[in-house]
């Protein structure tokens, strides 16, 4: 519906009336034809109607009646009445209006004739408290570019949303801020106003901060297995089985199928695969497989063709492409083995051994990590760390070793600088049997000259089971309830500058970080500093790249 409400000036609005006259009760009824449906007992009869229609605006909005002119439509049921000493953000809040932003809007104002209201559903976070200063509200709809701006008082309104009904893919972003000052921001899912559905659902956060869902997880659980369902969200797999979808379209949590006879939760891993299911792999012992497709909700077994033989130890690769996996090393073998996560039609994985691939040693807890070059054929995988003495560093091709002697597991590893393809930072875990802080920067631009620059005490403190990711030009780090921003130096091979964005984020340890179609990233499972599983859900907000509040 199109907003009734326009702002002359800061102290003046104007409202679109639509009149029941000789009706039973007397009260503003919502909105109707996107216009004020204003109720009176009074017969449209010599200018009776028009005075109640002014009594009852007067009082909803709670000012005088001598603040009130009636515009236009003196003999008509549709009016226009300027409201004087009233502000669009008062008007608003005693009117109970929702913000509406309109895609395709027609010179005159208001939407075209075909166009389709896109439910729309606001999610605050549990620190809504630091939003009561808010004082205004953006909108912006891509790809159209449309912008809608109001006036509000904290986080007491809703929005909704009218768009041309197409085909066209959309997105919806809204910006809460005091102010120039951005507070919250969130992107919705991508949209198609034409296909109906569910409520679309846009997750207000901190900006470049943690932020936690309200409400507490019934069932909390350290040994939670969490994978991005591409198309959906997330899938959710407690040790006994139990599943659940968590759509971020609606940011609903929906119950599913469960896996029957669930294997070990410390064993392998859940996988996101291209076509929006989830494989769950054990490779250890008794290797196995079933995948979840959430849009049939059922788990089905798989087999590896041909048979894979037990990995204990291996480091597990997903590849950018979500196609396959790649296992490297582990019960004894220094080979890798390649697991296609698309079953073929009898339910088979295929598997097969990367030929030109040979490990200097058995690495167990060793992190893999795919670099991609200028071109495809430059792409290269690197194994970091293992619990056995060597070279920190494994190149692949060229089964190429770098660095002096060391052993250093369960590192993270991220590329800080999309720009510096040969630039690898890989930081925290625990080094020569105890947690550490520091952090080696490899430089592969040069597979002549493999660089490992050793940056001790990089984190201001030593941290075993940290997670890390690149964003907004930064590298963000997460571990032992703390939130560390690494400031990306366009130059050095480190980091220009380490800042506590947050001491007080809830997980220490553990835990699966899925990034969203919408950009944000969902923390599921892990423990807390004093080993007790998480009890709330996270979720990771960029900074926006450009906010239309901005000064």
């Amino acid at each position: 519906m199109t907003e009734p409400l326009s702002s002359v000036s800061e102290d003046c609005v104007v409202l679109a009336v639509l009149v029941t006259p000789k009706s039973s009760c007397q009260k503003v009824d919502g909105i109707h034809e996107g216009r004020l449906r204003v109720r009176v007992h009074a017969a449209a009869d010599k200018g009776a109607a028009n005075a109640a229609v002014i009594e009852t605006l007067a009082a909803a909005l709670d000012t005088s009646t001598r603040h009130l002119q009636l515009l236009r439509g003196h003999t008509s049921r549709r009016k226009l009445v300027r409201v004087n000493s009233l502000s669009a953000k008062a008007a608003r809040a005693r009117l109970g209006l929702t913000l509406f932003a309109c895609v395709g809007a027609s010179p005159l104002g208001g939407c075209e004739p075909l166009v389709r209201e896109v439910p729309v559903r606001l999610e605050l976070p549990e620190e809504s408290d630091l939003l009561a200063s808010a004082d205004n509200l953006s909108l912006v709809v891509s790809p159209d570019g449309t912008l809608a701006q109001y006036e509000v008082a904290g986080v007491d309104f809703s929005v909704g949303l009218e768009v041309e009904n197409s085909n066209v893919i959309r997105t919806l972003a809204v910006y809460l801020a005091q102010g120039t000052s951005l507070l919250a921001w969130g992107l919705s899912d991508p949209f198609i106003s034409n296909s109906g559905g569910d409520t679309l659902a846009v997750f207000l956060g901190l900006p470049g901060r943690l932020s936690t869902l309200q409400g507490l997880i019934a069932s909390p659980t350290a040994e939670l297995l969490a994978a991005a369902a591409l198309g959906r969200g997330a899938v959710l797999l407690d040790p006994d089985g139990d599943t659940a979808v968590f759509e971020s379209y609606t940011w609903t949590f929906q119950p599913a199928s469960a896996l029957l006879d669930p294997p070990d939760p410390t064993l392998g891993a859940l996988s996101s695969d291209i076509d929006g299911g989830v494989v769950r792999l054990v490779w250890e012992q008794d290797p196995s497989a079933h995948r979840f497709d959430p849009g049939a909700d059922l788990w089905l077994p798989l087999s590896f063709d041909p048979a894979l033989d037990p990995r204990p130890g291996a480091a597990l690769l997903e590849l950018p492409v979500r196609d396959r996996v790649y296992l490297f090393g582990g019960g004894g073998s220094l080979d890798a083995v390649a697991i296609g996560l698309l079953p073929d039609a009898g339910g088979a994985l295929a598997t097969a051994t990367l030929g030109d691939a040979t490990l200097d040693r058995e690495r167990p807890g060793a992190t893999a990590v795919y670099v991609s070059g200028t071109t495809q054929s430059n792409d290269r995988v690197i194994l970091f760390g293992g619990s056995t003495l060597g070279p920190p560093l494994w190149v692949w091709p060229g089964n190429l070793t770098a660095g002096a002697d060391a052993r250093w597991t369960d590192a993270a590893c991220v590329r800080p600088d999309p720009d510096r393809a040969g630039l690898v930072w890989c930081l925290g875990g625990v080094r020569d049997d105890a947690p550490t802080a520091d952090l080696m920067a490899l430089d592969l631009s040069d597979e002549a000259a493999l660089t490992l620059t050793d940056l001790p005490g990089t984190l201001p403190i030593p941290a075993e089971d940290v997670h890390a990711w690149t964003e907004d030009g930064a590298v963000y780090a997460q571990a032992e309830g703390r939130l560390w921003r690494l400031a990306v130096s366009a130059s050095d091979l480190g980091p220009s500058e380490v800042s506590e964005i947050m001491p007080d984020a809830l997980r220490a340890r553990g835990g699966h970080f899925i990034r969203l179609g919408s950009g944000a990233t969902f923390l599921a499972g892990g423990t807390t500093l004093n080993d007790d599983p998480v009890e709330r859900w996270q979720v990771f907000t960029p900074e926006p790249l450009l906010s239309p509040n901005a000064p």
